[in-house]
């Protein structure tokens, strides 16, 4: 959700010299930029697209000395729409003229911010629906079976691997999908997990020149690393206790 104000924070001298439009000769005391920068990080919490609108593309109006924060302030009626139009109006270069020389960069990097927001939208059901990865990949139930998602898209083939296989992934092999997630449905046997609670498992991969990788799941709820051994790698560990524990 902080994605917006990087856009203001990583933007080169964005609060070193924060000073009104040239048509003002009064100047804005010392403070002021530390309290920008807190007034931003506290609309943050509101959500990157109101971040957006009140921050980054402000339509103006008038309003007394004295109130810096309420200079960047806009008509809550405005909305987003494309990242042409959002890029074309960076109401904070009307506030601080040493920004203007930087213009391109900040139409860069809202263009970039707009349409990967766009993405989350039209294809994930938005940001939120997109932080909510950990139900859909590592490993979950899903009807009488246990399924296993990792996104992997340079991998030219994929296993998951573990003490429940002996380690051998030739019959555990996954598949897929146009957007580079590899998935596996391991199917319970004898109404039990085909894969036990507090196992170890990886995922095992193979790269473009051949050679073969396990790697501990990007989603595992555990991992451990054998006390005895010196310099082992650590596992992955399925954890999925029992409603009685």
């Amino acid at each position: 959700m902080l994605g917006s104000l990087s856009l203001l924070a990583a933007t080169p001298f964005a609060f070193r010299s924060f000073s009104p439009s040239s048509n003002n000769n009064r100047s804005l005391s010392s403070g002021t930029n530390h309290q920008i920068a807190k007034q931003l990080a506290t609309e943050s919490g509101r959500g990157s697209q109101k971040l957006l609108r009140l921050h980054v593309f402000p339509v103006y109006r008038r309003v007394s000395y004295g109130s810096p924060i309420s200079a960047v302030m806009i008509d809550d009626s405005s909305t987003i729409t494309t990242s042409e139009e959002n890029t074309q109006n960076i109401g904070i270069l009307d506030i601080d003229s040493a920004l203007r020389p930087f213009k391109d960069h900040f139409q860069y990097r809202i263009k970039k911010f707009v349409d990967q927001k766009n993405l989350f939208e039209n294809y994930e059901g938005g940001l939120e629906e997109f932080a909510k990865g950990y139900l859909r990949f590592g490993f979950n139930r899903e009807e009488d079976g246990i399924v296993y998602r990792e996104w992997a898209p340079a991998a030219q083939e994929a296993q998951v691997v573990g003490d429940f296989n002996g380690w051998d992934g030739s019959n555990h092999k996954m598949e897929k999908n146009e957007f580079g997630v590899w998935s596996i449905k391991i199917p319970d046997s004898e109404g039990n997990p085909a894969i036990p609670h507090n196992s170890r498992v990886k995922f095992r991969f193979k790269h473009g020149d051949g050679v073969w990788v396990d790697r501990i799941p990007a989603w595992i709820k555990y991992a451990t690393v054998d006390p005895t051994r010196f310099g082992a790698p650590y596992d992955g560990v399925h954890w999925d206790p029992p409603p009685s524990e």
